[in-house]
């Protein structure tokens, strides 16, 4: 449930303004990809285009804890910490870089082979029978 929580939240404080100047813009788009703030600025949708990142995450979060097999979502979990850390290349974060190559190996351990569903959608329709 932590791992869950972990993604889900992440990706829900990705969804702000903060996060699409800062760290989408300038830290990805910029610093790391060179491109020019004024394409941006004259392509709004590639501004918006950084909350894709929030709602995947926030789906990651929801796929280790819905899906029976998870080697799909660890996958795609581990290639998004992977994208982070080739970002970390070029704007060096001696926070950020542990942080990711933990989250993978620990991603890899707890769920790569575990083929048990955290919780089914039935828990949710059984609880909200027992409650009308």
């Amino acid at each position: 449930m932590l791992f869950v929580a972990t993604y889900f939240y992440s990706g829900l404080n990705k969804l702000n303004g903060g996060f699409l100047t800062s760290t989408w813009e300038h830290l990805i788009l910029i610093k790391t990809f060179g491109i020019s703030l004024k394409f941006i600025q004259n392509n709004l949708w590639i501004h918006y285009l950084g909350t894709l990142l929030a709602l995947f995450e926030i789906l990651f979060g929801l796929g280790l804890l819905f899906f029976k097999n998870k080697k799909i979502i660890v996958l795609l979990i581990a290639f998004m910490h992977l994208l982070i850390l080739f970002g970390l290349v070029f704007n060096y974060n001696p926070i950020i870089l542990p942080w990711n190559f933990g989250m993978i190996l620990l991603l890899i351990v707890l769920f790569y082979n575990n083929n048990e569903q955290t919780i089914s959608p039935l828990f949710f329709r059984k609880k909200l029978i027992l409650h009308l």
